[in-house]
């Protein structure tokens, strides 16, 4: 199935926020690649979450699902992206159970329309049988390494207050789990509660009262993570919490135990707002600004300053946007040539609000969109930005500046899937552009009437960009960030029955290749070698086995460690025994490799050999320990072929 764009007119915003009509001539391609589905259904309107470590969280009604979307190049069976994919559970942790009034004690004795509002309040009384169940209604990760140095923490908020905070581990068999680090709401309880009087004798309009406020004082609505701070040897991340009209801020440590431990308080304030709705914590070097949002439409910025192991600085309050009755979503902010661009969601309203470096207002505008709710919002490159609506609208926003004033271009992306019976209530956009993702679950009636949610992630690639070549021009010196290039290019392949190696330019010399290209050229041998029984016509097939690409990696990394540890011991002037190990069995391989005439066999010429020269030089040098043997049958363990560990124990 092919999605293709039609020319769409489109609204300019000018100098003077009027909207002037324009044709834009430009497509958007995009192809249907596959779609991934499993039961139950979305909680918000936008049931998406991603991680800086590579997690898409998927927000239901009975956890979260943890897809970690990864290349995996022998997957030749299934035309799915791959995935690991794990599940959360939050745990029913209720605020209300914990605060030391038991509203059955008093229930009945209530005035009717008191009664009314504790039975439709979960945070209150969620005992009711007919109510909803514990479920998320909020994630958000943490920046990348506060936990395990290069994996992200995950705060989960549920529906009956509880505010838990998870880390991953995998266990020694590679199974993936998360565990609860700390109970923010618990923390809060604890805090409070030696304030707390007992109110058992009083009446139960006073019991009541004293309830709600105690509610008010430590229940979570809204959080959002700092950037991940530095001081000295300690590394740290501030979560902050959101209630009604105040703030609390807390401190969570990086490491890499399992020990349970409760966030250090930092401080609480109050501030000028109704129930917060969302935060957005946006780093000013040493520094952050503070942006806070609240049901009424209202937006303010805190500055947060003097950040050190035990206390933080926030200053007074800077009006964004007044109220306007209308609930503030979420806020989104992207930097572009030198501006900060603050993007702030009120259900189908979207307001920009440009900042330049010195953080004065440059310019600002509002923009509807047609679609219910905005449930997406990304941007693509340059001055692009997607954003997605409830309805499945996908948008397409061109957003610069000319002369300080704010320039914007509407085009809508028609995409040939039917939203009829669907609703789009996530948008993911993957690292190289590459494709993305929309969370549509169903919403047909029978699936209301059977209470039988089914959500589809659709996955759909650009077909603007070249993955193949984006992998070519690759200079990081690593693939790490470009696997989602890999992962198009085998579901490609079996949807096309193309192989993923088409394209790549003839009589290349792999003797020359950085260990990044071999390593790309590995695994596009190992996709093309996968399903190269499934394509009936093959025009070319530039690229070595996938066996002869694996060997010639191995000779060029083994050098590579043998000029580390020479390097190393330059520096030293002295080695490990383990070091001096494995550099006389590095040795011994590139012997071995010499003797068997491989380089000639593999096409390898004069850079090649010249660096194997090189590293048997040195290391014909060093005057090597004895060879360690294994302690049951007493055999060389480098060079004895009757020796197997397996075998042995």
């Amino acid at each position: 199935m092919e999605i293709k764009n039609e020319n769409i007119e489109c609204q300019v915003v000018n100098e003077n926020n009027e909207f002037e009509i324009k044709n834009d001539n430009g497509e958007l391609e995009f192809k249907v690649l596959e779609q991934t589905s499993f039961m139950n259904e979305i909680c918000n309107f936008n049931g998406l979450e991603t991680s800086e470590d590579g997690y898409l969280c998927i927000i239901t009604n009975v956890g979260l699902y943890m897809f970690r979307f990864r290349g995996y190049m022998g997957n030749f069976l299934k035309k799915n992206p791959s995935f690991a994919k794990s599940f959360l559970k939050p745990s029913e942790f209720s605020i209300s159970d914990n605060l030391g009034i038991n509203a059955d004690g008093f229930v009945d004795s209530i005035p009717r329309y008191d009664l009314y509002e504790v039975l439709l309040r979960s945070d209150i009384y969620p005992k009711l049988k007919v109510s909803d169940k514990c479920q998320p209604i909020s994630v958000k990760f943490s920046p990348r390494g506060l936990t395990s140095k290069t994996y992200c923490a995950v705060a989960v908020l549920t529906n009956f207050g509880s505010l838990e905070i998870f880390i991953r581990r995998v266990h020694v068999n590679y199974v993936e789990e998360f565990i609860c680090l700390c109970n923010i709401s618990q923390c809060l309880i604890n805090l409070f509660m030696i304030n707390w009087k007992n109110v058992d004798y009083n009446e139960p309009e006073a019991q009541l009262t004293e309830l709600k406020k105690r509610v008010e004082m430590v229940t979570p609505i809204s959080f959002t993570w700092s950037h991940l701070i530095s001081i000295q040897d300690l590394s740290f991340c501030i979560l902050v919490v959101g209630h009604e009209g105040a703030l609390t801020f807390w401190k969570i440590i990086s490491h890499e135990s399992e020990i349970i431990e409760n966030g250090l308080f930092l401080k609480r304030i109050e501030v000028p707002v109704g129930k917060i709705t969302t935060l957005k914590w946006i780093q000013a070097e040493e520094d952050a600004l503070l942006l806070v949002g609240d049901n009424l439409g209202k937006a303010i910025a805190l500055c947060i300053s003097d950040i050190t192991e035990h206390s933080l600085s926030v200053s007074e309050e800077v009006m964004i946007y007044e109220q306007d009755f209308i609930k503030i979503n979420s806020f989104q902010v992207f930097r572009n040539e030198g501006y900060m661009y603050l993007f702030i969601i009120k259900g189908i309203h979207l307001l920009i609000v440009v900042l330049n470096q010195d953080g004065k207002l440059v310019d600002k505008s509002v923009i509807s969109v047609d679609g219910y709710q905005i449930t997406g919002l990304e941007h693509y490159e340059k001055d692009l930005y997607f954003v997605l609506c409830y309805s499945g609208a996908l948008i397409q926003f061109k957003i610069n500046l000319e002369n300080e004033k704010l320039k914007i271009l509407k085009k809508y992306i028609h995409l040939k899937i039917d939203f009829s019976i669907r609703r789009a209530q996530g948008l993911y956009i993957s690292p190289n552009r590459v494709y993305i993702c929309i969370v549509a679950p169903l919403y047909k009636l029978i699936n209301l009437r059977k209470n039988k949610g089914i959500i589809k992630v659709l996955t759909l690639k650009n077909c603007r960009k070249d993955p193949l070549q984006i992998l070519l021009n690759n200079e990081s010196g690593s693939i790490c960030n470009y696997w989602d290039c890999l992962e198009v290019l085998r579901l490609n392949g079996l949807v096309e029955k193309k192989l993923p190696c088409f394209g790549l330019p003839q009589n290349v010399d792999y003797d020359l290749f950085s260990l990044t290209k071999l390593k790309t050229y590995l695994w596009l041998a190992k996709a093309s070698e996968m399903i190269i029984d499934k394509v009936l016509f093959i025009n070319e097939y530039n690229i070595k086995t996938f066996d002869d690409i694996k060997m010639i990696l191995k000779i060029k990394l083994t050098v590579k460690h043998m000029e580390d540890l020479f390097e190393l011991y330059n520096k030293n002037k002295t080695l490990t025994k383990f070091q001096m190990n494995s550099l006389y069995l590095h040795n011994l391989f590139l012997k071995d490799v010499v003797y068997d005439n491989r380089l000639e066999k593999l096409g390898l010429g004069e850079n090649t050999f010249d660096s194997i020269t090189v590293a048997l030089t040195k290391s014909n040098c060093f005057e090597y320990p004895e060879v360690p043997t294994c302690f049951i049958c007493e055999e060389n363990i480098l060079l004895s072929s009757s020796c197997r560990f397996i075998l042995c124990i």
